[in-house]
């Protein structure tokens, strides 16, 4: 989270950000991104979480983007795709288009009710437990 701070604060007229990260627990602070993100009129990322962190619960996950800031003032949507992928990431610019079934983390959980992942699919891929021979 530093090096993101460090380089934002060296470009203050920036309004648009793309950002694709692996990092830690810091990273998915939403009030640390809300001081240094406010000025953006677009901001997408997508963070991946390494399995070395200590759990958090995934109901409390996404907690820190749910404030008025995140879901009213900028309308930008958070989602998370479950402990074995551990991608945090804004819909609907980083949503999948595969779906790898079965999945029981689907549909991915999400700051907004009535976003509609299914829509985004292109893609299917069945895994079969007992492969017919």
């Amino acid at each position: 989270m530093i090096h993101v701070e460090q380089f934002l604060s060296k470009i203050p007229n920036l309004y648009c950000v793309e950002l694709i990260a692996q990092g830690y627990l810091d990273l998915i602070d939403g009030q640390k991104w809300e001081l240094l993100v406010s000025h953006l009129t677009i901001f997408n990322f997508r963070l991946h979480l390494p399995c070395s962190l200590p759990h958090v619960p995934e109901e409390n996950i996404l907690d820190s983007f749910c404030s008025l800031f995140w879901l009213e003032q900028k309308r930008w949507f958070v989602a998370y795709d479950g402990p074995y992928s551990r991608n945090i990431f804004t819909v609907p610019r980083f949503t999948s288009n595969i779906l790898i079934c079965p999945n029981i983390y689907w549909p991915p959980i999400c700051t907004s009710f009535n976003f509609c992942f299914d829509k985004y699919i292109y893609q299917v891929n069945l895994s079969l437990f007992n492969p017919i021979i």
